[in-house]
């Protein structure tokens, strides 16, 4: 059985794979994995899981949408935007916020008063 195609890059590194190329034993990187998880006690993660703990922790933490979207790959903004947008920090209050700092000299009080609202 050959291994996936974004194994090639790495096939070098892993002493895997049979003389032919293929794999010595079709699942032999997954159970090592399993029972390494198990033997550890750690969560039984997927990649997936990964993935979107990743996205969840960069957005409520407030790394812009734009930047995750790029960083997980997805084609348009728009697919994170529905999958994730709702754990994006509020762009309102973000925005009320940079405007205030930078117009915070430049505005009568009573302008800067009614940003805030």
């Amino acid at each position: 059985m050959p291994p996936p195609e974004f194994f090639a890059a790495y096939a070098d590194r892993f002493p895997v794979l049979g003389q032919q190329g293929g794999m010595t034993r079709p699942g032999l990187v997954r159970n090592s994995r399993d029972r390494a998880i198990e033997r550890l006690g750690l969560r039984d993660d997927t990649p997936l899981d990964l993935r979107r703990k990743w996205a969840t922790v960069t957005l409520t933490r407030g790394a812009a949408i734009h930047e995750v979207s790029r960083r997980l790959g997805h084609r348009s903004i728009r697919i994170t935007v529905a999958r994730y947008g709702h754990l994006a920090q509020d762009d309102r209050e973000r925005c009320r916020q940079v405007v205030t700092t930078a117009f915070q000299g430049y505005t009568p009080e009573r302008l800067a008063v009614g940003l805030a609202a």
